[in-house]
């Protein structure tokens, strides 16, 4: 469940584009700042008190290592992870790989802890993070693609490799033993990721840094679906 869930984030993302025809930026907006809410409410409710209670200061460094890659692949995916890109950048009918390899190397290191989690509702919390977070990723990073005109070929071809790309994180995770020594640094790293990307997300998705009634209620309905999740999945 925990690989097919990833996947199904992706197709959800492409079903609201066919059914919705939600590529508008209002929209992912919305979409984005309710997962960046949970994103960084968890992180804050759960994953922080959880790694220093069991690893002490310390693994504040995993944790800033992993905030420090993620500002390394925005030069790569040019912001793709967070909800926006810059069409200007890449050429016409030609597969933006740069772009494309940053977000899949972030997506690749959000998926190796799922599987490593100590308990069910940390697997669960997390799993439901990236889930959640995947869907308004693929309307965007499909928006690019269509944007820049790119063959069917190529452009069912990303998608399906951004599909796959966390549940292969997860995948190695889950089979490779030795990897689960360090489970906490893991999860620490992919920490890191979400707290640099949840607080760019909601920066970014207020227009002159203002927000309005509407995106106050989506965040605060983020952040209240990250309490109630944790109590849930505590039972």
């Amino acid at each position: 469940m925990i690989y097919i869930l990833q996947i199904v984030a992706v197709a959800i993302g492409l079903g609201l584009v066919a059914v919705f025809n939600i590529k508008s930026q209002r929209n992912t907006k919305m979409l984005l700042a309710f997962s960046g809410a949970y994103l960084f409410s968890i992180v804050i409710l759960h994953f922080l008190p959880e790694l220093f209670e069991h690893r002490g200061h310390e693994i504040g460094l995993y944790i800033l290592a992993g905030f420090l890659l993620q500002i390394l692949l925005d030069f790569y995916s040019t912001g793709l992870e967070h909800g926006h890109y810059h069409k200007e950048h890449f050429a016409e009918s030609v597969l933006p790989l740069s772009a494309i390899v940053g977000l899949f190397v972030h997506e690749f290191f959000e998926g190796i802890p799922i599987a490593m989690q100590a308990d069910e509702q940390s697997t669960n919390v997390l799993l439901m993070a990236i889930v959640l977070h995947k869907v308004p990723v693929t309307i965007v990073l499909y928006s690019l693609l269509t944007s820049l005109h790119l063959t069917k070929k190529k452009l069912w071809f990303a998608m399906i490799l951004f599909a796959i790309f966390s549940p292969l994180g997860t995948l190695l995770g889950d089979f490779v033993q030795p990897l689960t020594t360090y489970a906490h640094e893991f999860t620490a790293f992919a920490t890191g990721i979400f707290l640099h990307v949840s607080t760019t997300i909601l920066f970014e998705s207020s227009h002159n840094h203002k927000y309005n009634f509407a995106k106050i209620l989506v965040v605060v309905a983020g952040m209240l679906l990250a309490y109630l999740s944790l109590l849930g999945f505590s039972h």
